[in-house]
């Protein structure tokens, strides 16, 4: 699973996750079973080995005995493929309580049942490279015996510790960077030694976003977007900047741009005098923060640029 950035080993933290190529990144697991699992008892949700693959070998090694959960599997063709490719996964009570739609609500309660019913749309090869049913997309890298294997165990045919496990898996396996270039991985190091560098004043969040506190006092949040550039935009007044009007015309490797970014904010003053998006000085945007225009909750700022919690704290 994605680990706080302080603790990074192989690339495998939020940061890196959040500013890595956006074609280099796995699917997101977004079902109701990766919320679940997470709050699973660590003794239910041990790792069990460290392949990236699943290979039928892989799965035959990680079943255990276990009680059988009694969750009825619904009847696969054996000799239709491509329509078993499309209901693959499905069983009786996902088909009768249309559990898929359920899960994605934020008070919806499932039941033990209820939740291995779900089923991840997960398709294996013979070499155990995961992908996802897309309408027929996957025909030539998919492993009948393999995947029906998979799903066996997933919707809990071999006991509910089993079927934990194997989400277990499935959740590490989706938090590994795989193939990220020389150039990419200097990048993401070269951010984490930014962040590291400032640890007072660059706050990396849950998503992996950063908070900078510029010299000027204020705070810019750097975020991701859709393309290579951040968008950047302080806190204090909710306004969104662009401090590179012609960064699409630059093409550096991702890590580089939040790395560089905050580095920029972090001399925010410095930075206004460059960039024709900001006052000089900051001198506007310090003005509407003054007057609390801007995000209800935030400080506003006295006039040696320090916050009234940290005056009176």
């Amino acid at each position: 699973m994605k680990v706080p950035h302080n603790e990074c080993t192989a690339f495998n933290c939020v940061l890196c996750h959040a500013w890595s190529p956006k074609e280099l990144r796995r699917q997101d697991l977004h079902r109701a079973w990766h919320k679940n699992l997470q709050a699973m008892p660590n003794e239910q949700a041990e790792e069990v080995g460290q392949s990236n693959k699943m290979t039928l070998d892989t799965l035959l090694d990680q079943v255990q005995p276990d009680q059988a959960a009694g969750v009825s599997l619904i009847s696969l063709p054996d000799d239709a493929p491509q329509l078993m490719a499309h209901c693959m996964g499905y069983n009786e009570p996902n088909l009768r309580h249309q559990l898929e739609a359920r899960a994605l609500k934020d008070d919806g309660a499932l039941s033990l049942e209820d939740w291995l019913a779900l089923t991840p749309y997960m398709m294996l090869d013979r070499e155990g490279e995961v992908s996802y049913e897309q309408r027929g997309q996957l025909m030539g890298r998919f492993d009948y015996e393999t995947t029906r294997f998979f799903l066996e165990i997933w919707h809990g045919y071999y006991g509910v510790n089993n079927a934990l496990r194997l989400r277990n898996s499935m959740v590490r396996i989706h938090s590994v960077l795989e193939g990220l270039p020389s150039t990419e991985r200097r990048a993401l190091t070269f951010l984490h030694e930014t962040v590291d560098a400032q640890p007072e004043r660059i706050v990396v969040e849950e998503d992996g976003s950063l908070t900078v506190h510029g010299e000027s006092g204020l705070h810019w949040l750097i975020l991701p977007s859709h393309r290579k550039v951040p968008i950047v935009k302080c806190k204090e007044i909710a306004k969104t900047v662009c401090i590179q009007p012609h960064g699409h015309q630059l093409e550096c490797p991702s890590g580089d741009y939040p790395a560089l970014y905050a580095i920029s904010m972090l001399n925010d003053l410095a930075t206004s005098l460059r960039v024709h998006t900001l006052s000089d000085g900051l001198v506007t945007e310090l003005k509407k923060a003054r007057s609390r225009v801007g995000v209800t909750g935030l400080p506003a700022f006295n006039q040696r640029r320090e916050s009234f919690q940290r005056v009176f704290g």
